[in-house]
């Protein structure tokens, strides 16, 4: 099971999903599956209170970042500030998603 969570981008109104709750549904799903893989698909702003032991990878989608810069090192600090904010989840399940394609 692949999961993205888009609740967490600052300019998301979205209220009563909140970091806990998923945290709690993670654990709940990862129950029910046993020894299969869970991931999730979140986007450059970390979400604290997983459980890193039930989760097998986590999609970072780090892209579009940098939408008025074209150069070709837009984007290359804020990548760098992402994987830091990540840095409570073992680095082994991190998989960062850059975008090749134009915008």
């Amino acid at each position: 099971i692949d999961i993205d969570y888009p609740f967490k981008f600052p300019c998301n109104p979205t209220t009563g999903f909140n970091e806990t709750d998923f945290s709690n549904f993670l654990s709940a799903i990862s129950a029910r599956l046993g020894n299969k893989n869970l991931t999730i698909t979140a986007g450059q702003y970390p979400i604290k209170g997983i459980n890193s032991n039930i989760i097998s990878f986590i999609n970072i989608k780090a892209f579009r970042l940098n939408i008025n810069n074209t150069h070709s090192s837009a984007g290359i600090d804020r990548i760098s500030q992402i994987l830091n904010d990540w840095n409570f989840i073992d680095h082994s399940k991190l998989v960062l998603g850059v975008e090749f394609g134009g915008i």
